[in-house]
């Protein structure tokens, strides 16, 4: 795996330190606690921020413990962070340009003066878009990937896409040789 999201809690895996079978590689999210981060960090930044907008980008996954969404969120215990730093989440979602223009229109009509952008591929993918719609509306934001502070977001928390492929290479290079 290169880029898995949540590897041990779809089942891929049976832990991040053991992965067992013949499975190796990196994972772009270890777990729901990185997605608490991201909303205290954005917090920390905008301190006077209430009512944050949380866009997923891709459909829930179900697992025998629970309903993971977008890079292992798990919806319970970022509600749970919300509420201890008194943020209201408004849950949005939406894949492709037609569905995200939606979810902006939601956004706008939950008067949200944040956004907080999963950890995902179509969240990636579209970036441009987001931070397009976050910029012209002059919301905070927190995203899950170095380039969309690079494109002007206002922070970021996640890995290292760039770092993870060439790393990924290396593990690629030593099973193959």
């Amino acid at each position: 795996m290169m880029t898995s999201a949540s590897p041990e809690r779809i089942g891929l895996v049976a832990t991040l330190a053991r992965p067992g079978g013949n499975i190796t590689g990196l994972a772009i999210d270890t777990g729901p606690e990185m997605a608490e981060k991201m909303l205290q960090l954005l917090k920390e930044a905008a301190p006077r921020v209430s009512r944050v907008s949380v866009l997923l980008t891709t459909r829930p996954v179900a697992t025998e413990q629970t309903l993971l969404q977008d890079g292992g969120i798990q919806l319970s215990k970022l509600e749970a962070a919300a509420e201890r730093l008194g943020i209201t989440l408004q849950v949005v979602t939406g894949s492709s340009p037609a569905e995200l223009e939606d979810a902006f229109a939601s956004i706008i009509a939950g008067r949200a003066e944040a956004l907080f952008v999963s950890n995902s591929a179509v969240s990636y993918l579209h970036r441009r878009l987001i931070l397009d719609f976050a910029l012209k509306r002059g919301i905070a934001g927190v995203y899950p990937f170095r380039e969309f502070a690079e494109a002007g977001g206002l922070l970021t928390y996640g890995v290292d896409l760039s770092d993870m492929v060439r790393r990924s290479t290396i593990y690629l290079d030593k099973i193959l040789l």
